[in-house]
């Protein structure tokens, strides 16, 4: 515990795991005691260096000289405090007498990991990943209850067998049989959606307290067929699935040895998969990668310099705090700015302040006073708010800001410009309220998100102008058949051409995140937040971890 080159796969890492999978309070308690103390004797004061020589007369030291503690890591590294936090937001379920216990059990686990274990660097990340993990417990909570109350009617029978690797997350390939009786809205299940798995012999038994929460691990799309069933001659897709959270009844000497037991489901083959709906397992997945990538970005995550210093900045500002290794404290100010100062900069990619400047053409979107004050505020500085009750153009002065935004980067980087904007909600309604005002006000936008249908796909006024004429008639056609499986594989890809060639993507702050249905091509050079005060900082972060130089938030 006390060896400062922490791992995950550290036995700490497994003493946890183990002290959750037993349910044992005590085991937790300690655990969580002995890692602040063992952060707290590697923590020396901020301002001197760190004594290698002392830490190794004790013990705790074996690697190479440091450099000055001064903007070092020291305390438990991100990676492995996320993992243990991990692991004990899935620690929900049943207690040996059947009372839903497992939430409190979680959030106790939760509470003897705080944020300040982490390093002082990660420490903006793990204040918003704790607080994300504390939420995801009280959902994987509920879909243990929703799981374990389903009848016969409510599932739908696979066989299969465990894998035989050793794992902390085995995996299981399920068929479906061919006799099967699909529930009423098919089994449309995307990678990373959750499905309730328990053993089909007692899958009458409602409650049924044996089951886990297992990960789809590939898409799977099986519909219903016009009677109900599943084509007995056709040899139906694989279901992959690995463990994502067990809720073990446990009694007095572990595992139970009934037909709850954990031992009944891990021995079956044959088994009741529940489709639970609202868990998925993205949004959340995506907001943690999103604030993990503020203090470590990756190649495929980061947030511009400048936007970043602003984000931790103002974090600390509202904590009383200050980040070893900030931007600012990189860059040796003696006085770092204020995140209000931050703001005002102008864009990092604007190399002089003669390219914010705007002439009277800087946008076709007629604007009053007020609101050309603030297009012309959003085109000059990095970060900008605007704020305004219901009905006072917030809309329409968000439209002009986009095409400002539009002709100040072409006018820069030349008609060719492959510079695009992206325009984020909170909601769906949003996202088509703002899209709707663009194409009356003759914006080139499309709006994209695998939960839109393709009449609302098809009724958008500019998609079919980025798409090819033969694909968008095939589509009409498919619609016209109701073939739905056809449509499901044909759709996304169409809506990925269409965000790849149009110079204004309207999505929602989550879907944002899909890559793929962006095209891959990260170049959104400005990002709008509409109906800002509607999101949380973690989601809001999602659509800024792609390497916007600028940004606006406009709500009410």
């Amino acid at each position: 515990i006390t060896d400062p080159r922490w791992s995950r796969d550290s036995l700490a890492s497994i003493a946890w795991q183990y002290a959750l999978a037993c349910r044992d309070r005590g085991m937790v308690e300690r655990l969580g005691s002995a890692f602040r103390c063992a952060v707290a004797r590697l923590t020396p004061p901020a301002t001197a260096a760190l004594d290698t020589a002392a830490l190794a007369a004790r013990g705790l030291w074996s690697g190479p000289e440091p450099r000055s503690h001064v903007g070092t890591d020291i305390g438990m590294p991100l990676p492995l405090w996320d993992g243990l936090v991990d692991h004990a937001a899935r620690a929900v379920g049943f207690d040996a007498d059947g009372v839903d216990d497992g939430i409190g059990f979680a959030q106790e686990a939760l509470r003897a990991l705080p944020s300040s274990l982490s390093a002082p660097r990660s420490r903006y990340a793990a204040h918003f990943m704790l607080a994300l993990w504390h939420e995801r417990a009280a959902v994987l909570q509920q879909a243990c209850e929703e799981g374990s109350t389903m009848g016969v009617a409510d599932v739908v029978s696979f066989v299969g067998r465990w894998s035989s690797e050793a794992s902390d997350q085995p995996r299981i390939d399920l068929e479906r049989e061919a006799e099967a009786r699909s529930p009423k809205r098919g089994m449309w299940l995307c990678r990373g959606d959750l499905v309730y798995l328990r053993p089909w012999p007692w899958a009458h038994r409602v409650p049924c307290r044996s089951g886990v929460l297992m990960e789809v691990q590939k898409d799977y799309r099986a519909a219903q067929q016009s009677d109900g069933r599943s084509a007995p001659t056709r040899k139906g897709p694989v279901l992959p699935l690995k463990l994502y959270a067990v809720m073990p009844p446990w009694g007095a000497g572990g595992f139970d040895q009934g037909p709850d037991s954990m031992e009944t489901v891990l021995q079956n083959e044959r088994f009741a998969v529940a489709c639970l709906e609202n868990l998925f397992n993205v949004p959340h997945a995506r907001q943690i990668d999103a604030v993990r990538a503020v203090p470590h970005p990756s190649k495929s995550l980061a947030l511009h310099p400048s936007i970043r210093e602003i984000v931790l900045k103002s974090w600390e500002a509202a904590h009383d705090l200050d980040i070893p290794g900030s931007a600012s404290a990189a860059a040796g100010r003696v006085e770092p700015p204020s995140p209000a100062g931050l703001a005002r900069d102008p864009p990092g990619d604007l190399s002089t302040f003669y390219d914010t400047a705007m002439g009277d053409d800087a946008t076709l979107v007629p604007t009053s006073k007020m609101q050309a004050e603030a297009v012309v505020a959003c085109a000059m500085r990095c970060c900008t708010l605007i704020r305004g009750p219901p009905g006072t153009g917030k809309t329409h002065t968000s439209c002009a800001i986009v095409d400002t935004w539009l002709r100040q980067l072409q006018a820069l980087d030349g008609a060719a410009s492959r510079s695009r904007i992206l325009v984020v909600t909170q909601s769906n309604v949003a996202a088509l309220n703002i899209q709707s005002k663009m194409d009356e006000l003759q914006l080139q936008t499309v709006r994209v998100g695998l939960q839109l249908t393709p009449e609302e796909v098809l009724s958008q006024r500019y998609f079919k102008d980025f798409v090819d004429p033969e694909e968008i008639q095939a589509l009409e056609r498919l619609v016209r058949e109701g073939d739905r499986s056809a449509i499901l594989s044909t759709l996304p890809p169409l809506m990925t051409t269409a965000a790849k060639r149009c110079p204004i993507v309207v999505v929602t702050c989550i879907s944002s995140g899909n890559m793929a249905l962006l095209g891959g091509q990260l170049n959104f050079s400005r990002v709008l937040l509409d109906e800002a005060a509607q999101a949380s900082e973690p989601t809001s972060l999602v659509p800024l971890s792609f390497g916007a130089a600028a940004f606006a938030c406009v709500g009410d």
